[in-house]
């Protein structure tokens, strides 16, 4: 017997926490059924400010710079949060991780780029090698960009590389970019003061469908989490359940 079903939002946890108004809360909202239940909730929408991430869907939803955030907390802590966001470890190597903090670094300390996108493109159009040539004629004593250098030097760096760009093509790609790209925007920073915010991340079905988006949204989750500590800041996470249709013979 095959037992079929499908994700769906736990609306009775979410009414939950937003009749509490005790946040700050991360939802993470296929199709956006919850967004839409929370636009249509008067009450809701007084009690909370509201922001809507949805990368792969264009000229839709909020920004969130998130090289910007790490502007505000300890740089190494910041780079290296980020660093695991996108490159996780059950998929890529320490080394792969190492390469990428050491770049985050670089970019934090010299602010050579202004967001992930703009990264991702000059780490996409050449190989990481090329690049950090290019950056250390410009910033000879740069430690970051020394320290990677070092790091490509060893075993298994040519597969980082690689893996790498790969990674960064998906942020270059203008769907995503969109998301993660310019200076205003959803900010961590205000959250200290205003904890009541909601942060809804609505995939549709085409980007449920793709490894790629997926794995953009898992970043989002991760990355939105591990920062946000950073910022003495602890989000309740709402994530959709399974449920079950019924059983086909």
């Amino acid at each position: 017997m095959i037992t079929s079903g499908s994700f769906a939002p736990d609306d009775g946890e979410f009414a939950n926490l937003l009749n509490a108004a005790k946040g700050p809360v991360i939802a993470l909202d296929p199709c956006g059924t919850l967004w839409n239940t929370f636009w249509q909730t008067p009450r809701w929408s007084q009690l909370w400010q509201a922001w809507r991430l949805a990368p792969g869907q264009t000229q839709e939803g909020d920004v969130w710079n998130v090289v910007s955030a790490l502007k505000n907390v300890n740089p190494a802590a910041g780079s290296s949060a980020l660093s695991a966001a996108l490159l996780p470890a059950d998929e890529y190597s320490d080394l792969t991780r190492q390469l990428m903090d050491c770049l985050l670094q670089f970019v934090d300390d010299t602010a050579h780029v202004s967001d992930l996108p703009t990264l991702a493109g000059k780490l996409w159009a050449d190989d990481l090698w090329t690049a950090i040539a290019r950056w250390s004629r410009k910033y000879p004593y740069n430690p970051f960009l020394q320290a990677a250098r070092t790091l490509l030097t060893r075993d298994g760096a040519g597969d980082s590389v690689k893996a790498i760009r790969n990674r960064m093509a998906t942020y270059y790609h203008p769907h995503v970019a969109e998301t993660f790209s310019g200076t205003s925007g959803l900010n961590l920073n205000t959250f200290r003061q205003r904890s009541g915010q909601i942060i809804f991340l609505t995939p549709d079905i085409h980007c449920m469908e793709s490894a790629e988006l997926t794995d953009v949204y898992a970043f989002l989750v991760t990355a939105l989490r591990a920062i946000g500590a950073l910022h003495h800041i602890t989000f309740s996470l709402i994530e959709p359940v399974l449920i079950t249709e019924g059983e086909i013979p």
